[in-house]
């Protein structure tokens, strides 16, 4: 049973400060702005496209590096794994973070799917979520750089921001139901699609549980890997077959 009070959170934490007055301005610029200055430049929709899986990586790996570089000398300097909290490897993560991706994904599946009625119901527009058509409609060069962003980049550098750093901090100033609520609103917000929201708030809820449950980032980032692996190998086998989407 988890029990949330065990983990404590201090507001004069160094790792957790200087991470996430890092965190979250290198989000707004690479998740908010620049995705906004490529689709205002682009000349057409196609390049976009081809603009916006193109830029998928380099901006992972700039916040990633910026992150490790901060947490590594907040505080007293070195010991990055530790004040990652990527700490106590154990083998059995593989197969319970592979075990919970297959149900987070039919749970999260399931209430996008009812919401998107809901939606419709509510004669509410929304668009397809914008990785979905990115995978549906790009060469095989942005492809590959996609799904390198989708099962590596993003459940690395994700987890580290949302469940580590922004969790972390707001857990230390409003307690850990509140930061755990924020912090998947936060992760489902900035992917973008009215649709999803719901579901990407539960699977923001179900990392950040990993993440507690078991005292280390590892399981989380495992779980979110998965995930995203399933997930897009499901868009591919669509792209693969010309399979109609609704």
């Amino acid at each position: 049973m988890l029990e949330f009070t065990d983990k404590k959170f201090d507001v004069n934490n160094p790792v957790l400060n200087a991470g996430f007055a890092t965190a979250v301005p290198l989000l707004i610029i690479f998740y908010l702005l620049l995705p906004a200055v490529v689709n205002a430049t682009a000349v057409s929709a196609s390049l976009r496209q081809l603009n916006m899986g193109l830029l998928v990586i380099a901006p992972s790996l700039i916040i990633l590096m910026a992150l490790l570089v901060v947490i590594y000398f907040a505080g007293t300097k070195g010991q990055l794994f530790v004040k990652l909290e990527l700490v106590d490897w154990n083998a059995k993560y593989l197969a319970v973070a592979l075990t919970g991706a297959f149900g987070m994904l039919f749970l999260a599946g399931a209430v996008t799917y009812g919401f998107g009625n809901l939606l419709k119901i509510l004669n509410i527009h929304f668009e397809s979520p914008i990785f979905l058509k990115l995978v549906l409609e790009c060469d095989n060069k942005t492809l590959v750089a996609l799904g390198v962003a989708a099962i590596v980049l993003a459940p690395v550098t994700e987890e580290i921001i949302f469940r580590r750093l922004i969790f972390g901090f707001v857990a230390a100033r409003t307690g850990v139901i509140m930061a755990m609520t924020l912090t998947s609103l936060a992760f489902a917000a900035i992917h973008f699609s009215i649709v999803q929201l719901p579901g990407l708030f539960l699977l923001g809820m179900a990392f950040q549980i990993f993440y507690l449950r078991f005292n280390s980032l590892y399981p989380a980032i495992l779980l979110h890997a998965f995930n995203n692996t399933i997930a897009f190998a499901g868009i591919l086998l669509i792209r693969i077959l010309h399979l109609p989407v609704a």
